[in-house]
C-alpha cells in the first residue's frame, strides 16, 4: 500500500506539474492574444493614418498644379497685355483732329517765315500745336500774335485749316491777332493751338 501510495504520489506531483504548465501555456495564450490584438488596432490605425496622408498628398498635389496652371494664365495675360503704345494727350490740350475722313487734298500753302532781326531783342513762345507737339517760336518783342500764326502757318505748310491762339492761362484766353508779344507779355510764355 505504501507504493502505491507512492505511485499516487508520484502521479499527483506530476498532474500538478502539467496543471502548471498548462495554466503557464494558458497565460502565456492570453497575453499572446492580446498582443495580437494590440498590433491589430495599431495596424488599424496606421492604415487610417496612411489613408489620411494619401489623401493630404493628392490634396497637396492638386493644389500644387492649380498654382502652376494660375502662373501660366498670368503670365500669358501679361505677356497679352505689354507695355502701353499708344499716344497720349495732356488735360487741357487742344484735342488732335479725327482722321475719320480723308480731307481733300488741298494744295500746300505758300507762307513766308518771320523775318527776326537779330539786331534788336529777341524772344521766344513756346506753341503747343494742336495734334500734341510742341514747337518754339523766335520772334522780336514788337512783332504781333499774327505774326506767331504766320510762323506756325510757315512750318505747317500741310495744314489748311483755320486756328487761332489761346493763351495757356489761367484763365485761357483767346488772343487777339493784333495783341504785341511784349504787350501781352508773350515773352517766355506757352500758348495753345485751338482749331476753329
Amino acid at each position: 500500500m505504501a507504493a502505491k501510495d507512492d505511485e499516487e504520489m508520484g502521479l499527483n506531483g506530476v498532474t500538478e506539474d502539467m496543471m502548471r504548465e498548462i495554466q503557464l501555456l494558458q497565460l502565456q495564450e492570453k497575453r499572446m492574444r492580446k498582443l495580437v490584438d494590440q498590433r491589430k488596432e495599431e495596424r488599424k490605425t496606421l492604415e487610417v493614418e496612411n489613408s489620411r496622408m494619401q489623401r493630404q498628398k493628392k490634396y497637396m498635389e492638386e493644389m500644387a498644379q492649380e498654382n502652376v496652371d494660375w502662373e501660366e494664365e498670368y503670365s500669358r495675360q501679361m505677356a497679352a497685355k505689354g507695355p502701353f503704345a499708344g499716344v497720349g494727350n495732356m488735360l487741357g490740350a487742344p484735342s488732335p483732329a479725327p482722321a475719320a475722313a480723308p480731307l481733300p487734298s488741298r494744295p500746300a500753302r505758300q507762307v513766308q517765315p518771320v523775318a527776326v532781326d537779330s539786331s534788336q531783342p529777341v524772344g521766344s513762345v513756346q506753341v503747343r500745336l494742336g495734334d500734341g507737339s510742341r514747337i518754339v517760336v523766335k520772334l522780336n518783342h514788337h512783332h504781333t500774335v499774327r505774326d506767331v500764326k504766320q510762323e506756325i502757318q510757315a512750318r505747317q505748310p500741310e495744314e489748311g485749316r483755320e486756328f487761332s491762339l489761346v493763351s495757356m492761362g489761367p484763365p485761357s484766353k483767346v488772343l487777339q491777332d493784333s495783341l504785341g508779344l511784349k504787350e501781352g507779355d508773350l515773352i517766355g510764355s506757352a500758348v495753345m493751338q485751338r482749331f476753329a
